[in-house]
């Protein structure tokens, strides 16, 4: 191994160490004052209390549990084995993603639009449904209150690939902000309060291992376009 290339494991252990401690230290803190308090009062709390606790260690567990999900994820990544591609029906992802998210479209409402006739690619299914899945609940998220929400794709000859995205008409992402939304673990704390910093490194990985791309751009309503590319053999 290069000392160039030590030195990146060294920079991204860190980084990793780092995102670990910051980002599972909230929940575990709130899990834990709130175990505390039922234990120590719980007798003294009407029913519609410990519900309200209850279901806040709920969501405490349910959020660590995604990070815990995305750090194992996003090791595995680092492995330097490529699946066996094969034909991808992209709507079928696309759905299969929707479905997913469930949940949360109940919740956001969000007023979705998907361009028809997306094409079939030769690629691994299960890596792009990822994919699909951080971009809509971004959007979902950040989208607009409802989220408006368009899906598209178009083919892009000069590089014989197709960009797939998802539009929002949300409020956007400074460019300061946008030049770091792929780089490992950043967080954007103004923007997105929520977000443990490992969904777009995810995707970048992900589009690096697929011979792709991945980025960022603002669209023509001011909103937030998240794009990525598949070369078209």
């Amino acid at each position: 191994i290069t000392a160039k290339a030590l030195a990146q494991q060294n920079m991204e252990l860190n980084a990793f160490a780092h995102t670990v401690a910051h980002d599972l230290k909230h929940p575990v803190t709130s899990l834990i004052g709130i175990s505390t308090l039922l234990n120590n009062a719980a007798d003294s709390l009407d029913k519609a209390q410990q519900q309200e606790f209850i279901a806040q260690i709920h969501k405490s567990s349910v959020k660590m549990n995604s990070m815990i999900n995305g750090l194992l994820q996003l090791a595995s990544l680092r492995v330097d084995e490529t699946p066996d591609f094969a034909p991808v029906h992209m709507q079928r992802v696309i759905d299969e993603a929707l479905n997913s998210l469930a949940v949360l479209i109940a919740e956001a409402e969000p007023k979705i639009t998907i361009q028809p006739n997306f094409p079939v690619v030769r690629s691994y299914a299960q890596w792009l449904e990822e994919i699909w899945l951080n971009y809509l609940s971004n959007a979902f998220k950040y989208g607009g209150t409802p989220a408006i929400i368009h899906v598209g794709f178009q083919p892009d000859p000069e590089s014989d690939s197709v960009i797939f995205w998802v539009d929002d008409r949300g409020p956007g992402v400074s460019k300061a902000e946008a030049s770091q939304l792929f780089t490992e673990f950043h967080r954007l704390h103004t923007v997105r309060h929520d977000s443990h910093g490992l969904g777009l490194s995810i995707v970048r990985r992900i589009c690096n291992k697929l011979g792709g791309a991945c980025g960022y751009e603002t669209n023509q309503y001011g909103g937030s376009r998240f794009w990525f590319s598949l070369p078209v053999s």
